[in-house]
């Protein structure tokens, strides 16, 4: 959910470039949720996962940063 979230739920261009919509991403989040719990396999995602989403949130930018510095020095090369 956190790499959606990174990818859906922020600003990619101009001034707020890199800001979180939080609107969207409560959105975001209650779409998911509501179709995680009609999965019996997965089910919802609990209070406990949903309490270290910002740190989940915090590891999907760090991943995206990554692939970017690794896509910048790949065509650098």
């Amino acid at each position: 959910m956190a790499l959606g979230i990174t990818y859906f739920c922020t600003t990619w261009e101009g001034k707020e470039d890199g800001d979180l919509l939080l609107d969207r991403m409560v959105f975001f989040q209650k779409v998911i949720q509501d179709d995680l719990r009609k999965q019996q396999r997965i089910g919802a995602i609990r209070n406990r996962e949903i309490a270290y989403l910002h740190v989940m949130i915090k590891a999907s930018n760090l991943s995206i940063l990554n692939l970017d510095v690794d896509d910048y020095y790949i065509k650098k090369t």
